[in-house]
């Protein structure tokens, strides 16, 4: 059988099954604290430690439903997986929520929208899901980093208003998008492909609302 999310693609961005190389990355992306973090609380921490999801990770292909499916996001010009993502099948509540983990670059932001775009599409379109939820992680180095605005997740614009979950004052890194919210998004071209889609400095982004 196919796998619908192999077809998927955006502006500049594709799908592809894992190869060895990309386990290799995810495992050593996973060693990072923050990031493990991010991954775990999106699936309610099915795993203990973090060589549990090494295990996982690389017997996924085995066993699929350990960990739901995981795909490398590459560029169409070619050359090496830029970011990862790992959706999970959650037939009970007709959902798929995703993790997804990027390597940090001038172009990430950019690339985070597009594989946030091509996920919506996926759930709210194909498989007709009432919301998508998601969470990403990011290529750092420093275990000590912990904010979501360290990780460049602060969003601006229509994304910000109707994606952000908040939990009191908190902004907490867990983005939504409902079947209702999702033509308006679709529409708001900008706000997928602008620049400043994502801010990595959140402090900047209230300064330009409060003006000079």
């Amino acid at each position: 059988m196919t796998d619908a999310l192999l077809q998927l693609q955006s502006r500049s961005l594709y799908l592809r099954s894992l190869e060895q190389q990309d386990t290799n990355d995810l495992v050593h992306l996973f060693r990072i604290t923050e990031n493990l973090r991010l991954f775990t609380e999106e699936y309610k921490k099915p795993f203990i430690v973090p060589g549990d999801l090494t295990a996982a990770l690389e017997s996924h292909s085995q066993n699929p439903s350990a960990i739901g499916k995981a795909y490398a996001v590459v560029p169409h010009i070619g050359g090496p997986a830029i970011g990862w993502i790992v959706v999970r099948y959650l037939e009970s509540t007709l959902q798929a929520p995703f993790c997804a983990v990027f390597v940090s670059d001038e172009h990430r932001h950019d690339r985070i929208a597009e594989v946030f775009f091509m996920m919506c599409e996926y759930a709210l379109e194909q498989l007709r899901h009432d919301n998508i939820q998601f969470r990403t992680g990011g290529w750092h180095q420093d275990p000590t980093r912990k904010s979501a605005g360290d990780y460049g997740m602060s969003m601006t614009g229509v994304l910000k208003r109707q994606m952000l979950i908040r939990k009191g004052s908190q902004v907490l890194d867990l983005y939504e998008v409902t079947k209702t919210q999702w033509p308006s998004i679709k529409e708001s071209t900008e706000a997928w492909w602008a620049a400043s889609v994502m801010d990595a400095n959140p402090a900047s982004e209230v300064k330009k609302e409060q003006g000079p």
